[in-house]
């Protein structure tokens, strides 16, 4: 409140007080909280002076950043110190009056990719990143600060492959956050299709396989997003330069839709519970994959992948679940599906009445046939007794 009004050299006076070794960590806590509290709706003051104060501290911007460089570089080994300098730095990222070119020429941009290597700063440092993104969004006015961060965030690709060896799923999922939002955030430069573009969609298709689903289905607003954007009137022209992508993508999702073998029967609702969320916003997904490569070709893909789900289960009749979820993929394409399709749908109608010894085959095999009456109203002939 003093800061809006009485008080202009808040600031300055505060580091002059604390900036000793001492105090270092008192004062990186009060630069922290000092742009979070402009931007908080919490705070009683006017909005006048909310503002007043907040071009105050976007005068000293400067000043703290260097600051924190300052502590950046006596920091040492000491990753606490380091943890709250970034923890500082994300808050003048994300509330201060910090321009994007400053921020990529700044040591603490060099600084925050060097720590996405270190465990106990990685949390941080890609919480930094992920902001940074954000930040440049507008990538025609901040084009030149988008030409710096995107190669420095794909080199990361390495540490999110060492995350998946070493089974470390939390890194993953703060990687493919990371990666995501930057799909997500710079679609223009994804659909120009470039180089940069190509390691990105192929490292989010790495992504959308991770064993942990959790993981994997981060990525999906960024195929609704993309699926979209090379679908409509203004992209025709690139959109074949996505198909493949989407065409990969369709294994990617029938395995996220695939109930893990613990579950042995559809009637353990508490199996079967935490997984449901995750085949439906797969499906959705398929059902946008269907719009950029068509239903032709969707649907001859999953007639591959059933038939070779099909030799499994004939082989270990206890390993259903792939071939489950592959009719789950052709109930949720279902409605994009023309009642005079003539070339798969007779083959996997004829196909159903093989799954009848199995319960979750006959449950979900039964869904099908409710999901397709307007096909079987063309073809009665399959559900004659």
């Amino acid at each position: 409140l003093m800061v809006g009004t009485d008080w202009p050299t808040a600031l300055a006076d505060i580091v002059k007080a604390f900036k000793t070794g001492e105090t270092a960590f008192l004062l990186l806590d009060i630069l922290t909280v000092l742009p979070e509290e402009c931007d908080n709706n919490k705070f009683a003051a006017r909005r006048s002076v909310r503002e007043r104060a907040a071009d105050v501290f976007a005068r000293d911007t400067e000043n703290v950043l260097k600051i924190l460089t300052t502590y950046m570089k006596s920091a040492g080994s000491n990753s606490a110190l380091q943890r709250m300098v970034f923890k500082c730095f994300l808050s003048w990222v994300r509330y201060g009056e910090i321009t994007p070119e400053a921020l990529v020429n700044d040591p603490l941009f060099q600084y925050t990719f060097q720590a996405v290597r270190q465990e106990e700063l990685f949390e941080i440092s890609v919480e930094v990143l992920s902001e940074l993104v954000l930040h440049t969004e507008e990538m025609k006015k901040y084009s030149a600060a988008v030409r710096v961060l995107v190669p420095h965030i794909l080199s990361l690709s390495g540490k999110y492959d060492q995350a998946l060896a070493e089974d470390d799923s939390e890194s993953c999922k703060a990687l493919t956050r990371l990666f995501s939002e930057t799909g997500e955030r710079y679609m223009p430069m994804v659909l120009e299709g470039r180089d940069e573009a190509v390691k990105l969609v192929t490292m989010l298709l790495k992504c959308t396989s991770h064993p942990d689903k959790d993981v994997a289905s981060i990525p999906f607003n960024f195929w609704y997003n993309l699926s979209r954007e090379v679908t409509h009137q203004r992209n025709q022209k690139v959109r074949p330069m996505f198909e493949k992508p989407f065409l990969m993508l369709i294994p990617r999702l029938k395995g996220i839709m695939e109930y893990p073998p613990k579950v042995k029967q559809f009637n353990d609702a508490k199996e079967i519970g935490d997984y449901k969320r995750y085949r439906y916003l797969a499906a959705d997904v398929l059902v946008d994959t269907v719009g950029v490569i068509g239903i032709g070709t969707v649907l001859k893909n999953l007639r591959i992948a059933i038939e070779k789900e099909w030799t499994e289960y004939q082989r270990d009749r206890s390993r259903w679940h792939g071939v489950e979820a592959c009719l789950y993929c052709f109930r949720s394409v279902a409605r994009r599906v023309s009642p005079d399709e003539n070339e798969v749908l007779p083959e996997i109608m004829k196909f159903l009445p093989q799954v009848s010894d199995n319960s979750a085959l006959r449950y979900t095999g039964t869904l099908i046939v409710g999901r397709f009456n307007d096909w079987i109203n063309r073809h009665p002939q399959f559900i004659a007794p």
